[in-house]
């Protein structure tokens, strides 16, 4: 069982704390006087962590030298695949210049960068490793293609990390995991995929294991996924068997059928052999991801 995060390292500013691995940084990172999250307003979230509204990157150097900010970890990103082909400038904006200019500030400031990316993307193997080309099917794919080439290019020592992740949102942002339990709850049908294959990670795996290569002061491309190449509507059975929920609910669909979609990858699993060879670790089931899931459900609520 994964226990509250620790750090172990230094003071950290955080880009994109108000979105679901945000959410879950500060659900259970134990050293909370340590994290600096960046907020286009100033609200509180937590008492504990300090929260900092910028104007611009002038102040950014400025308090980054003022607070001995050592990692910069951009969790910050418009994830939404329908939202980012019908407004590519804000896509653009977002998944790709944002990221750019912290790999510059990070550069410029001595720091690490720690990039979250993605798994969306098109390539000739059953799984994805670090090494394989990529052909991106969408602005999201392309934007986030884009950042890692360039991030690498401004500063080789960042980290880059692939993944994709579910984890405990709130009523403003929900994860896959969240959208499927509501639903059920609400005895409401929900479509799943069965021909859209990946490798999902529970959200504190996903922060433990990039913390752990942070302490490595590893850099480069990094797969941070599970073991399991699973289709999103075998993910459904497995979180209504573990949340005790009737899988009848769910119903397949195809994506090679949705012709009113934007084009998306059907495979998107990742192979994670990178990451266990070099923190030696044995990642744990999704079943067993789950069950850690279901606690701190349990714990959030008390």
């Amino acid at each position: 069982m994964v226990s509250k995060l620790k750090n172990n390292l230094e003071n950290i500013l955080v880009f994109g704390g108000s979105g679901l691995l945000g959410k879950c940084l500060i659900d259970n990172y134990i050293d909370k006087k340590k994290i600096h999250i960046v907020l286009n307003k100033t609200r509180i979230i937590n008492k504990k962590i300090k929260f900092v509204s910028l104007a611009n990157f002038n102040s950014l150097k400025n308090y980054i030298k003022k607070n001995h900010i050592k990692v910069i970890i951009n969790l910050a990103g418009l994830t939404n695949i329908e939202l980012c082909e019908k407004n590519e400038k804000l896509s653009n904006k977002i998944n790709y210049i944002l990221p750019i200019k912290l790999a510059k500030l990070s550069k410029e400031t001595n720091i690490r960068y720690v990039f979250i990316s993605t798994d969306n993307f098109k390539f000739k193997s059953q799984k994805l490793s670090e090494n394989l080309s990529i052909t991106a099917l969408n602005n999201y794919g392309k934007h986030k293609k884009k950042s890692e080439k360039d991030i690498l290019k401004i500063d080789p020592k960042s980290l880059i990390i692939r993944t994709n992740f579910y984890s405990v949102g709130n009523k403003k942002r929900q994860s896959f995991s969240d959208t499927i339990i509501k639903n059920i709850k609400a005895f409401k049908e929900i479509e799943l995929f069965k021909d859209v294959y990946y490798t999902p990670i529970y959200g504190k795996y996903l922060l433990k294991y990039i913390f752990a290569l942070i302490r490595k002061k590893k850099f480069g491309i990094f797969n941070i996924c599970s073991n399991e190449k699973i289709t999103k509507y075998n993910f459904g059975h497995k979180l209504c068997d573990i949340f005790h929920l009737n899988k009848r609910l769910i119903k397949c669909n195809h994506l090679k059928k949705r012709n009113d979609l934007v084009k998306r990858p059907l495979n998107m699993a990742l192979n994670n052999s990178k990451l266990k060879k070099t923190l030696n670790i044995k990642i744990p089931s999704i079943n067993y991801q789950l069950t850690i899931m279901k606690n701190d459900l349990r714990l959030l609520k008390k």
